[in-house]
């Protein structure tokens, strides 16, 4: 385990090195940044390093290991459908035999939003159109503690609602004030310009 954390703590220096400009941007402490994705890191390799131990010991090795593989889970998957009018990043899917489970990981406390359960229904929607199948649940974890959620007719519902307003969005906004800090960093700066 000694080798995997210090190739996990030189990969997470990595990433603060090149985003060291929007860390700053944000007013996050790094050193608590720091600690909260190394705990991540580890809890990620964790629950892959038992199903990998769990299929082993069934047997399995080599390529024939990846296929019997239960459950596999895939970290940061990137999803679009022009049908939904979505896209997004999940933290992590599980795939477990006939199930796929979304899950969405907050590196706060025990808390869990309404908006958490949205993000989450919005996953699972991605999902179920990509894999053309039903998506009952996903797992909200907050620093570590896992919640089932249930995702409901009333949470797409409401995932739709919010997709069309975004997509109507630009149509009166005011140009953005150029000294907004939090613009100047983010990912979709310039998508929200050309709006």
């Amino acid at each position: 385990m000694f080798v995997y954390q210090t190739f996990l703590r030189e990969i997470a220096k990595e990433i603060f090195q090149k985003n060291n400009n929007m860390i700053e941007g944000f007013s996050i402490d790094r050193t608590e940044l720091f600690k909260k994705i190394l705990k991540n890191f580890e809890e990620d390799m964790k629950i892959r390093i038992i199903s990998i131990k769990k299929t082993i010991s069934d047997g399995f090795f080599g390529e024939e290991l990846w296929k019997n593989l239960q459950p596999k889970y895939i970290s940061e998957m990137k999803l679009e459908s022009s049908i939904l009018g979505l896209r997004g990043r999940i933290d992590r899917v599980e795939f477990n035999g006939d199930k796929i489970i979304p899950y969405e990981l907050k590196s706060r406390e025990n808390k869990i939003f309404l908006s958490d359960e949205i993000q989450l229904t919005a996953y699972a929607m991605l999902l179920e159109e990509s894999y053309k199948t039903k998506i009952n649940e996903g797992v909200i974890e907050c620093s570590g503690k896992k919640q089932k959620t249930a995702i409901t007719e009333e949470n797409k519902k409401i995932v739709l609602n919010i997709a069309e307003k975004i997509r109507h969005i630009g149509e009166n906004v005011p140009e953005m004030p150029s000294s907004f800090g939090k613009c100047a960093k983010c990912d979709l700066r310039e998508e929200c310009l050309r709006m």
